[in-house]
């Protein structure tokens, strides 16, 4: 169901049902994940990092959550840490277009990579 309310943007729905199915749950990646998207979409970042870091320490060989990790990092302006949890997660999927352009991204802003 909270799947539905992201969706249609439904963000305050969403992160109720969320965290209800975490407290029930808490140890499902897929409510984690989804939490911390949430918190980003909802731009509650701290929340995100917190959610994210937790998860990604659970399930350290999944791209997508440190994608989401590196976003919020992004959102609370740290681009250094955004890099590293890019860097590796292209190492983990190096077909992952938006992780690449991500970690592109970041490198220029850090003046690791021509612009």
């Amino acid at each position: 169901m909270a799947f539905v309310h992201i969706k249609a943007n439904e963000f305050l729905r969403s992160k109720d049902l969320l965290e209800k199915a975490l407290r029930l749950n808490p140890k499902d990646p897929r409510v984690k994940m989804h939490l911390g998207v949430v918190y980003i979409k909802m731009k509650e970042f701290e929340k995100a990092v917190i959610i994210l870091r937790d998860l990604v320490a659970d399930k350290s060989r999944l791209p997508e959550p440190r994608y989401h990790l590196a976003r919020a990092y992004l959102g609370q302006k740290q681009t250094e840490l955004a890099r590293r949890e890019l860097a590796i997660g292209y190492h983990l999927d190096p077909e992952d277009q938006r992780i690449s352009k991500l970690l592109n991204e970041c490198e220029t802003v850090l003046g690791l990579r021509g612009k």
